[in-house]
């Protein structure tokens, strides 16, 4: 191991928040229940550090795509999730 990370360098740490509690299940649509879930675990004092989404927030479960109908104002709702201290994955 040490060879190697001689040859390559060491691996950096991961950062801290994916340490902490992390928020998934199946699927979260339309984007307000995300925000519901965000604003639930804020006020429940819950430290949760990172919300999760899984396909549904894809149009047609298509990779590198956003549903518009089910998520309209993803940018919005992301900027917001960031000011309330989450990571969104």
């Amino acid at each position: 191991m040490a060879a190697y990370a001689w040859l390559t360098g060491p691996s950096p740490l991961p950062p801290l928040w994916s340490f902490g509690f992390q928020q998934s299940r199946y699927s979260y649509s339309p984007e307000s229940q995300l925000m519901d879930v965000a604003a639930r675990l804020r006020s429940d004092k819950i430290p949760a550090d990172a919300l999760w989404l899984d396909i549904d927030f894809q149009k047609n479960n298509m990779p590198f795509t956003v549903d518009p109908e089910r998520f309209p104002r993803i940018p919005d709702m992301v900027s917001q999730l960031a000011r309330d201290h989450f990571h969104l994955t």
